[in-house]
């Protein structure tokens, strides 16, 4: 992976002012990497309009070298919120997946994330956070950020519809725990997407795992017995969508489609029993946008409902 994407020679920098012990040097010499992802989301933008509130989706293929080849021996990627030019807080990892047997072609949905993140207050957010992504080599070598996106301005016009929730099922400890990782909580989201009819992956966020009614942050210690996993979950729409109802999440449905995405991210999982799925709450948040007339110097008009995703080829 090293040799892949860094020149044989480079320069590091020390961090302006560092007082943080352990902080790693930079990496001081521009457009010097040689692979980036074969393709990604060219343009990261807030779907929630709640103030200092951020609804974020990325997407990105395997990362490949200058002549499109993909890079070998890498174990995992990581999405980091940039601020101020430095990885700052890491949102995600996921670990990197082979490529089919004759699968040439680049897959940009490959690896996903969706996050909704609270932003500081103190000092105001100033719009400048950034996703950015990295690979880290089977021997934990970690390359400099790979790609980085467009600042993220933070969205306070506009209203959506909150869709709040939780469904639960009975799991093995094991499977219970394999659903801690990044991956897999992006494909619970999916499944549900997948269950509801006209909601997307991209509208689903999910905000919380529970093992026997304990938020759950990391996959640690053992568990013998059968575990009960409740999901939480919110749900952008847009105003102006038809209302969800309960009875839209079919329980049986949601099963077979969370099996079938899991198993598309080499996770195998058993559903033991029927999986239950609590009662929805629904709620309009955000600010109304006013429409105002008057002299054109007056004149404003409604924030666009919805933003066409462009995907662009990475070039060399």
């Amino acid at each position: 992976m090293l040799s892949s994407c860094l020149p044989s020679t480079f320069k590091l920098t020390c961090p302006k002012d560092n007082n943080v012990p352990g902080l790693k040097p930079d990496f001081d010499v521009v457009k010097g990497l040689t692979c980036k992802p074969c393709l990604t989301t060219p343009t990261v933008e807030d779907i929630d309009p709640r103030p200092n509130k951020l609804g974020l989706s990325l997407s990105f293929g395997d990362l490949v070298d200058k002549n499109s080849d993909p890079v070998t021996n890498i174990k995992s990627y990581e999405v980091w919120m940039l601020q101020k030019g430095r990885l700052n807080v890491k949102i995600a990892t996921l670990t990197a997946r082979k490529r089919a047997t004759g699968d040439q072609c680049c897959n940009m949905n490959k690896y996903s994330i969706k996050v909704l993140k609270t932003v500081s207050t103190t000092p105001a957010y100033d719009g400048t956070d950034r996703l950015a992504i990295t690979a880290v080599s089977n021997k934990d070598a970690k390359l400099p950020a790979v790609a980085v996106t467009n600042a993220i301005a933070d969205k306070v016009d506009g209203e959506v519809k909150s869709v709040t929730g939780d469904f639960s099922m009975v799991m093995s400890s094991a499977d219970s725990k394999s659903l801690l990782s990044s991956a897999s909580m992006n494909s619970l989201g999916k499944a549900l997407a997948n269950t509801i009819p006209g909601v997307g992956p991209d509208q689903v966020f999910i905000t919380g795992i529970f093992f026997d009614g304990v938020l759950q942050t990391t996959s640690t210690g053992r568990r013998l017995a059968s575990v009960t996993v409740k999901v939480a979950y919110e749900i952008l729409l847009a105003a102006g969508a038809t209302d969800i109802k309960t009875a839209d999440i079919n329980p049986a449905t949601l099963a077979t489609n969370i099996k079938a995405e899991q198993a598309k991210i080499g996770n195998t999982v058993t559903i033991e029993g029927d999986m239950t799925v609590s009662q929805i709450t629904v709620a309009v948040v955000g600010t109304p946008v006013v429409e105002q007339t008057g002299s054109a110097s007056a004149l404003f008009f409604p924030s666009m409902a919805a933003v066409i995703a462009v995907v662009a080829q990475l070039m060399f």
